[in-house]
């Protein structure tokens, strides 16, 4: 008896709106690509990476981005989730991470400070601002 496969016609999806403009879009594509490069990495002290941070001109957004995806990890206690670029969907982590991004670029400090609380192990929540708010300078200028 053989098992015969049945080959189905990809649906059709409609592209959800999240509520995101076209350059946070693409600012998460970049986060999306750098993540795929830092999978290989390794892993990296969260207040080792503010340190290394704190001393980076504003012209190598590369360390930066790199630098907080490479200790998310620490304070999520647990490995983020980054999807591949151009991806339809989003997955939770880059839905967080990229409105804390954006609540840190328009200033609404208090949403990203809730945002952090909630998912942030306490010792690591300063660090975590500190570096979220250098990417967000980033997105500024990107």
């Amino acid at each position: 008896m053989s098992a015969l496969l049945k080959y189905e016609q990809p649906v059709a999806r409609e592209i959800v709106d999240y509520g995101f403009a076209g350059d946070e879009i693409a600012f998460l594509n970049k986060l999306r690509l750098t993540a795929m490069r830092c999978r290989s990495s390794a892993r990296l002290d969260m207040f080792e990476a503010c340190r290394l941070v704190m001393n980076v001109d504003g012209q190598n957004h590369d360390i930066v981005i790199e630098a907080l995806l490479r200790t998310m990890y620490q304070g999520l206690n647990k490995t983020p989730v980054f999807l591949s670029p151009n991806s339809e969907e989003l997955s939770f982590d880059e839905s967080w991470l990229l409105r804390c991004v954006c609540g840190n670029r328009d200033k609404d400090y208090g949403s990203v400070r809730f945002l952090i609380a909630r998912r942030v192990a306490q010792p690591y929540q300063r660090s975590m601002a500190f570096l979220i708010e250098k990417v967000s300078e980033c997105l500024t200028q990107v």
